[in-house]
Parts: C-alpha cells; sequence; structure tokens
C-alpha cells in the first residue's frame, strides 16, 4: 500500500498487486493508518506536543492493544529513551534514533520525562499531589489514553498487592515495602482494600 501511494504521488501509477483509488486512500486514512511510518523527528516531535496538548502530559502508552491510537508514538518514545539512556551510559545510540544534545533539550522543553521508573518517595509526591486535586488517594487504573494517572494507578495496585502479599507471610513480586513506607501511606489516607 506504501509504495502504491510513494508511486502516485511521485506521479507514477500503483503497483500491479496493490491499485489504489483515492476512495481506498481516504479509508486508510481514516482508519489511521499512516503512509509514511518512518517520521522525522521534527514530526514525531510535533505528534508529541499534540499529544500533550489532548492529554497533559507527555507519557505516551506503548501498549500493544486496539484501543491504544497512539501506540506508535509511544513506541517513539520508548526507542528515544534507550537510546538517551545508552548514550549516557557510553554506549552507542538505537539506529533510528540518534539524539543530539538539542533534540534531548527541546523533548525536555516539551515534558518529556526520561526516567518513568520512579522511587517510592517520587511516586508517594505523586499520590498525594492526586489527594490535594481529588480529595482521596483512589487513584483510577483504567486502560485509556486519555487518563493520566494511569501510571500512578497502577503503582497503587502493586503496592496493594505487595502489602496483600507481606500480611499473608509472603514475599511481594514488584514493590517490598518497608513498615515505614506502609505507616506513611496508611497517615495519608491510603486504602489497602478498595472494597
Amino acid at each position: 500500500m506504501r509504495a502504491s501511494f510513494k508511486s502516485i504521488k511521485e506521479g507514477g501509477t500503483t503497483t500491479r498487486n496493490n491499485k489504489l483509488s483515492k476512495a481506498d486512500m481516504t479509508r486508510l486514512e481514516n482508519a489511521g493508518f499512516e503512509w509514511n511510518i518512518y517520521k522525522t523527528f521534527d514530526d514525531r516531535l510535533k505528534d508529541l506536543k499534540a499529544f500533550k496538548a489532548e492529554f497533559g502530559h507527555c507519557n505516551v502508552p506503548g501498549t500493544n492493544s486496539s484501543k491504544n491510537k497512539h501506540l506508535s508514538l509511544g513506541q517513539w518514545c520508548s526507542s528515544v529513551r534507550m537510546s538517551c539512556k545508552s548514550t549516557k551510559e557510553g554506549g552507542t545510540t538505537t539506529r533510528n534514533y540518534k539524539l543530539s544534545k538539542a533534540d534531548m533539550k527541546r523533548l525536555e522543553n516539551a515534558g518529556f520525562e526520561w526516567k518513568l521508573c520512579k522511587t517510592f518517595d517520587d511516586r508517594f509526591k505523586d499520590l498525594m499531589a492526586f489527594k490535594a486535586k481529588f480529595g482521596h488517594c483512589n487513584v483510577p487504573r483504567t486502560e485509556s489514553s486519555n487518563n493520566k494517572y494511569l501510571s500512578l494507578g497502577k503503582w497503587c495496585s502493586a503496592i496493594r498487592q505487595s502489602y496483600k502479599a507481606i500480611k499473608m507471610g509472603g514475599t511481594p513480586r514488584d514493590y517490598k515495602l518497608s513498615k515505614a513506607d506502609m505507616k506513611r501511606l496508611e497517615k495519608a489516607g491510603f486504602k489497602w482494600r478498595l472494597k
């Protein structure tokens, strides 16, 4: 399809196997089909800014689901993070995402976060900001691109699972909670069970 589209745009004809009409092109575009999957850095930065304008953050979901219309952008963000990490650790960047310091600065100015894995203290601060805004600590974890608290909601769920494992005498899988951390959460109004 992309080869036929490119040929038409350059004044040629469609390929023998894929005859594209204008109606076909419109249908594909309406379905979210991208003719050029290799966007430039500037194109992707523009997409990221549009995402932020719509959702209030730059944490684009990279989950592979039919509901995630931003999958390609999320995967790009992930690749950019890996490239930056590799560069800072003295390695080479990935083949497709060679970032200059200027590009990194532009991403930071747009609100891009290089590290999405936060410490307990970082997450606790995020939780307190959520509570200050909404009056409770029951953060939603619904899988939708307009839930800007999805990551925090998943963290809360993982904390509850860890707490349950500790109370049952097991070992938590993701978060090893100290008694001090548990006390801080309880004092803040965090509920270990939502139902």
